[in-house]
């Protein structure tokens, strides 16, 4: 499959982002954390990037049925 690269960047820049917000939302709100990109872009565990990644393989088992 084949995808266009400007479709590829508005991609990315939309998980990216959507990694942030997770990773943000996810946070205490009481307390004062420290921002770590490792642990944001994390594909495994519990982040906004695994989230992504099982909404899409959920969605394409949903498709082939």
């Amino acid at each position: 499959m084949q995808v266009d690269p400007e479709k590829l960047d508005e991609t990315a820049e939309r998980m990216g982002i959507a990694a942030i917000k997770y990773f943000d939302l996810k946070q205490d709100r009481v307390q004062n954390y420290t921002f770590d990109f490792d642990r944001v872009l994390d594909p495994k565990g519990d982040s906004g990037v695994y989230l992504l990644q099982a909404y899409v393989k959920a969605g394409s088992i949903i498709a082939k049925s």
